[in-house]
């Protein structure tokens, strides 16, 4: 059996990424894996605003120092089991960057949230999840938003016997 020692988790802060690297730090604890994590500003969709006029390199810089903060504070929350490697930030691309930090880092495997879209918004969102998927050099895990509870089925009525032996 191969086991992974390195796992990247790219996260979008979203709630389906930090369900992955849940799942991701709770294998690497089984199987004595590193989990570096990856956070991608992507500034393609950041140029221009709703008003039409183009973000200043503050803003970006305020962007970019707003993920980090989120992402420290991510690694910090799972700092004490003894998992978490490398945490990074890069701009660009999320499709190329995951593979490429992939590669950089050696990782074994990625653990990766998907947020499940389909029809136009799949489209025109695209899925970052669904490229990795195909050109990734390593297995892919994806994890799935968390399935809301269900409540428990109720049971049918027992129909009446009227008089009918069982």
């Amino acid at each position: 059996m191969i086991t992974a020692r390195t796992i990247l988790v790219p996260t979008d802060f979203s709630e389906p990424a930090e369900a992955a690297l849940e799942y991701a730090v709770k294998l690497a604890e089984k199987i004595g894996a590193k989990v570096h994590l990856l956070n991608v500003v992507e500034l393609q969709g950041f140029h221009f605003s709703d008003l039409g006029a183009a973000l200043t390199v503050e803003m970006i810089d305020m962007i970019v120092a707003g993920n980090q903060t989120a992402l420290d504070r991510l690694a910090d929350k799972y700092r004490g089991t003894g998992c978490i490697g490398e945490v990074l930030l890069r701009t660009g691309d999320p499709r190329d960057l995951i593979e490429e930090v992939a590669r950089e880092l050696g990782v074994e495997m990625i653990v990766m949230g998907t947020h499940g879209r389909r029809g136009f918004r799949r489209l025109m969102l695209g899925s970052v999840a669904e490229t990795v998927l195909r050109t990734a050099r390593c297995p892919v895990l994806t994890v799935h938003p968390p399935i809301p509870e269900v409540a428990p089925r109720k049971q049918p009525p027992k129909a009446a016997n009227h008089g009918r032996p069982s």
